[in-house]
């Protein structure tokens, strides 16, 4: 199984969307497996959020896996904020606080 692995880094914003569009459409023709890596990521806007929201739906289509990993409490709670929990994988707001939900 392959594993194509996707940094995001700083705040992500539609300045990037073009381009992480172009990383994740290529991961998911080369890979069986995508991980989005939000290590040193601050912060996305709505435009990377519904990028994000597609790329869950197209692995679970495509019988692919996706691994999101490093989100912080911040990025987990601004997208629970968002309102994206019941659309993205549980492991995008393991580091979300009780106070956000």
């Amino acid at each position: 199984m392959e594993t194509i692995n996707i940094p995001l880094v700083g705040s992500i914003g539609v300045a990037q969307a073009e381009q992480l569009h172009a990383s994740i459409r290529e991961a998911l023709q080369s890979g069986d497996k995508l991980q989005l890596d939000f290590t040193e990521a601050r912060d996305v806007d709505a435009s990377i959020l519904q990028l994000l929201i597609a790329a869950q739906a197209a692995c679970e289509e495509s019988d692919k896996s996706i691994e999101w990993i490093g989100v912080s409490e911040q990025l987990a709670n601004s997208l629970k904020r968002a309102g994206a929990e019941e659309l993205l994988p549980a492991e995008a707001f393991a580091g979300a606080t009780e106070s956000e939900a």
